[in-house]
């Protein structure tokens, strides 16, 4: 009768990572001991994993329809390849020394996702759909043959929680061509204990489509905003904290063919 519909995907995972942070340091109108200091911290991190999602749809009448979907926790097997490397000026004088590349292997299990969405179309011209995401963040795990990772779990399950993403779309229909505005707010996912607990993220978007029975065409804009705190130096030594305000600009293009 049209009223259920079940989907089911596979779906592979990649990861390529690469960070370099470079420390500076420098002494002006300096005649004895060292003028500067670089330090050079390299890490690349690399991987693949799986993970599953299920979904159902259930549409009542024409005009409502009420989806339902989980995500497995994805299963990635990571590589970690890093080097450090220092420069010291002494006076006419430059010394350096670097670290051999190390490696090291080990693997992330992700959280465990969920969805719920419902659609109202109201008439042919319009439609209206809200999203709610769910994360579980502190059941992230982590494990190595070399290393248990028990204080990096244990740390885990102290700072984070569930996750709550809220989404609402809109969507017009003019003849072969659409008009889309959307938004989406991401609840932080760190306790109330971290620096970070009020990282929220806001999403706004909007984007135009064309469609026929064969091709279809799409181009969106999206804007994300959030900010969080950062820690030059962690662990052993202190540092004082940063509040950085992040912000993303993104411009997506989508071509298809339907058969």
């Amino acid at each position: 009768m049209h009223k259920i519909y079940v989907g089911a995907n596979l779906g592979i995972q990649s990861v390529n990572y690469k960070q370099q942070i470079i420390s500076y340091e420098s002494r002006e109108n300096v005649t004895v001991g060292p003028k500067s200091f670089t330090f050079t911290d390299y890490v690349h991190s690399s991987g693949s994993g799986v993970n599953f999602k299920l979904g159902i749809l259930y549409q009542p009448i024409d005009q409502l329809r009420f989806g339902a979907a989980i995500h497995t926790p994805t299963s990635l097997s990571m590589k970690d390849k890093y080097s450090t490397y220092c420069e010291t000026q002494l006076g006419d004088s430059t010394m350096t020394c670097d670290s051999p590349e190390g490696e090291f292997e080990y693997n992330i299990l992700s959280p465990f996702r969920a969805n719920a969405s419902i659609c109202y179309i109201p008439n042919e011209n319009l439609l209206i759909n809200l999203d709610y995401d769910l994360a579980n963040y502190n059941a992230i795990k982590m494990r190595s043959d070399d290393y248990d990772f028990a204080a990096e779990t244990q740390k885990i399950m102290d700072n984070y929680k569930v996750g709550h993403c809220v989404k609402l779309g809109l969507e017009y229909r003019l003849g072969v061509l659409n008009m889309r505005l959307g938004g989406a707010y991401y609840s932080s996912p760190y306790k109330s204990s971290s620096p970070n607990s009020s990282s929220d993220t806001w999403l706004a978007s909007a984007g135009l489509g064309f469609r026929t029975n064969y091709f279809f065409f799409d181009i969106a804009y999206s804007y994300l905003a959030n900010s969080y705190v950062y820690y030059m130096y962690e662990g052993l030594v202190s540092s004082d904290q940063s509040k950085v305000s992040f912000s993303r600009n993104q411009i997506s293009f989508t071509i298809g063919c339907k058969f």
